[in-house]
């Protein structure tokens, strides 16, 4: 009898040992977020600090493909599309992308009326953006390329100031791929970083030249 209990004494220290181990060697998450980057062209901010639209815009929430609605990250390796799932966005895409423009707007103050994720009133401008592509393509192939690349499709509509609702003056799609020196995680964030920075300020200029056009 003793020796019995002895043994599930044993057993009992060996399982409690086991799941010890199995938690603490559990893999940590990493999580990420786009950083804003300053705008690469001169002349690109020059011009978006030169003018004020004197109205309001309500960016309404991004569009993704249903695979890309998870906060994990995608990478592709040739042929092979892996979902990592301890490497992750602070929010899923959609959410992070949206969040990202408005807090660029807002950053440059260009909106006099303000720029909103919501509109308890009818918002004089609302934006409309879809993710077309996004890939963040790994190699291990020195002649084939590291990159980030996103497209997306951008609608703008306007209030109709002779009758109510509201009509399109701007449909545009922009494309941007770049090159990242390694594999990690760390450069696709920054490379989708400055992608969607470009991205958002030539939105600013397509906008600002679409109003005018509309006069």
């Amino acid at each position: 009898m003793k020796f019995i209990l002895n043994l599930v004494v044993l057993i009992v220290f060996g399982l409690l040992q086991s799941c010890v181990n199995i938690k603490s060697e559990a893999p940590e998450i990493n999580i990420y977020k786009l950083k804003q980057e300053p705008i690469q062209n001169t002349e690109v901010a020059n011009t978006i600090k030169s003018f004020i639209i004197d109205k309001s815009i309500w960016v309404k929430k991004f569009t993704v493909s249903s695979e890309l609605m998870s906060e994990k990250i995608i990478v592709d390796n040739g042929d092979i599309t892996t979902k990592l799932n301890y490497q992750q966005w602070i929010n899923p895409l959609d959410e992070m992308l949206t969040d990202f423009t408005i807090n660029r707007l807002n950053r440059y103050k260009t909106f006099k009326k303000g720029v909103f994720d919501f509109c308890s009133v009818s918002p004089d401008l609302i934006l409309e953006c879809r993710v077309v592509n996004f890939r963040i393509n790994n190699s291990t192939d020195k002649n084939v390329p590291r990159t980030v690349e996103i497209t997306i499709s951008a609608n703008v509509l306007s209030s109709n100031e002779n009758s109510p609702g509201f009509e399109q003056i701007m449909s545009e799609v922009y494309s941007k791929t770049i090159a990242r020196t390694d594999n990690t995680i760390n450069s696709a964030v920054l490379a989708l970083s400055k992608s969607v920075s470009d991205i958002i300020d030539e939105m600013i200029l397509d906008i600002n030249h679409n109003i005018k056009g509309a006069k």
